[in-house]
């Protein structure tokens, strides 16, 4: 929109569209913007779904990455958001006037800092996904020997579960299984770490 005429200059479709849906929208900071979304049936009734959904800045039609977000009593009825710089961390507001800190799609867990050690999270896989009985994490080599350590928060922030500490060759990619059991449904970050700071981290959900 034109600031001075307010004249439209251009639009794009909201990628998610439902009943009560788009609720509202911040920028990470990262080239993104990041919405809230609220799902209920059509003509009403029991809230059915709640996600935070990245939009990449250059095509916000598009779906890059999501959230289901939900606590241990359940979804959680969101309708405002703010992305927080220092650990790109959502801060959600809910229907009842509760603020929720949500660890977000590009969350940095507090013992690590952003900088250039910070490795794309393509480096790291977990198959099959969603998870709902078990799954492989496989970290892939970066070149050099190494001693990783691997952690799962949920969306709180929360460190939820510690994987053994593992040595990793130059060469080969290290391999965990976790079992859903051991999680409660919802969405969680994969952290991936080591001595020379190599950070790296994931998404996923579990839903058995």
């Amino acid at each position: 929109m034109d600031p001075v005429t307010g004249a439209l200059r251009s639009s794009a479709p909201n990628p998610l569209r439902s009943t009560y849906g788009p609720r509202s929208i911040a920028a990470d900071g990262l080239g993104n913007l990041v919405q809230i979304h609220t799902s209920f049936p059509p003509g009403g009734g029991k809230l059915s779904s709640v996600l935070a959904v990245e939009l990449p800045l250059p095509q916000i039609d598009v779906v890059r990455d999501q959230l289901v977000l939900e606590s241990r009593g359940g979804l959680i009825n969101a309708r405002g958001i703010e992305i927080d710089q220092r650990d790109q961390s959502m801060w959600v507001s809910d229907i009842d006037g509760v603020i929720w800190k949500i660890a977000g799609m590009n969350y940095v867990p507090p013992t690590t800092s952003v900088s250039e050690n910070v490795v794309a999270q393509e480096n790291i896989s977990i198959a099959p996904h969603p998870v709902t009985t078990y799954a492989l994490i496989t970290v892939a080599p970066i070149g050099r020997e190494r001693v990783i350590n691997t952690e799962i928060y949920d969306v709180t922030g929360r460190r939820v579960l510690t994987l053994p500490r593992t040595f990793q060759t130059s060469t080969d990619a290290v391999t965990h299984r976790i079992h859903a059991e051991t999680l409660q449904a919802g969405a969680y970050v994969i952290r991936v770490s080591s001595d020379e700071n190599q950070d790296v981290r994931r998404t996923f959900v579990v839903s058995p």
